[in-house]
């Protein structure tokens, strides 16, 4: 299983790109890059994105294959470029989502994965976290139908393609820096 961290949003809200902002001393993608390779969880890690990032990465980076501008094409393009069945992927911005949660997340996989299930991703109480979980390349016939038909929200998905969900109630662990205020919030969290 991949690992790929999503880079690509146009982080309007935020005002500069949540790739670069700071934690810990390191950008949030220089953290989430290296935290998961060192954690052994996965066979590789890539960034997926419309633009290069400089960094120890290389030339793992999946590009967008195509100039939509949406969460589905993001999908699409990685899980059309990876060389994995299973794919992990996880948005840049939200740090403070643990390993032991996304070891059960592969665990809770490995257990649905022989009933077919495409995706499988995380919920907490209030939210259904799309763009936070694991995609299997069977996923890709359902998503491209989305593309084609111009149905762009990840929200959708669930009509295209067979998603699970892994419950989880620790809401702050899937905060992510959409605004300056959740970025604060996230800082506010890591160090404590």
């Amino acid at each position: 299983m991949n690992a790929v961290i999503l880079c690509g949003g146009q982080s309007r809200r935020m005002g500069q790109d949540k790739a670069l902002l700071e934690l810990g001393g390191k950008t949030m993608l220089e953290y989430q890059y290296q935290r998961l390779v060192e954690s052994r969880l996965f066979t590789e890690v890539f960034l997926s994105s419309k633009k290069h990032y400089k960094g120890s990465w290389g030339s793992n980076i999946f590009m967008d294959l195509q100039e939509i501008s949406s969460p589905i094409n993001g999908l699409c393009s990685i899980l059309e470029q990876s060389n994995c069945e299973q794919n992990f992927i996880i948005p840049v911005d939200t740090p403070l989502v643990s390993l032991a949660q996304i070891q059960a997340l592969q665990e809770a996989f490995r257990a649905e994965s022989n009933l077919g299930v495409d995706a499988l991703v995380f919920k907490d109480s209030s939210h259904i976290h799309s763009l936070l979980g694991i995609y299997t390349k069977k996923s890709l016939s359902g998503l491209y139908r989305m593309l084609k038909n111009n149905i762009l929200k990840i929200s959708e998905a669930e009509r295209f393609i067979w998603i699970k969900y892994l419950e989880c109630d620790e809401v702050k662990f899937f905060q992510n820096a959409n605004t300056k205020e959740e970025y604060q919030a996230i800082l506010r969290d890591f160090g404590a």
